[in-house]
């Protein structure tokens, strides 16, 4: 088998956003929102500044933050360090809740993009995808989130 060069991982991955987008898209909700939470979730003592869109400007975010946290999603405080950032948190529970309401799959966006609807060949790139999440240690693919 050819070995995978830097540009074809980096073309895959931009592939493998696209599918999550889609299949994101499918269970409806907020998106801004949503990739908001992730970049919380997967970057501890994350601070609101630091998140990146092309979709979001920051006020937006800030004002998404708020919600969020009003809503008791996340939990904010002052960085002690740097008294102008605002640290930012998941709260474990509602990320567990979270979790518990997610309706839907991959599978969809996956088999749309290989065109073909045939579930065992579907299966297998899933099981390839979680494998590949579980070997590099993906904060979704223990089940856990980083808090």
């Amino acid at each position: 088998m050819r070995r995978m060069n830097s540009t074809e991982l980096f073309l895959l991955g931009r592939q493998l956003i696209k599918l999550a987008e889609e299949g994101l898209q499918d269970q409806g909700g907020r998106s801004n929102a949503r990739f908001v939470l992730i970049d919380v979730w997967n970057h501890p003592q994350f601070d609101q500044r630091d998140h990146r869109s092309d979709r979001d400007p920051q006020s937006h975010v800030s004002v998404l933050v708020t919600r969020l946290r009003d809503r008791g999603v996340l939990r904010t405080e002052v960085d002690n360090h740097d008294r102008r950032r605002t640290l930012v948190y998941p709260v474990p529970e509602a990320v567990r809740r979270a979790r518990h309401r997610v309706g839907s799959t991959v599978e969809g966006p996956i088999a749309r993009s290989m065109g073909t609807t045939e579930t065992v060949n579907v299966a297998e790139v899933v099981d390839a995808f979680q494998l590949v999440a579980s070997r590099l240690g993906g904060s979704f693919a223990e089940g856990e989130v980083a808090s």
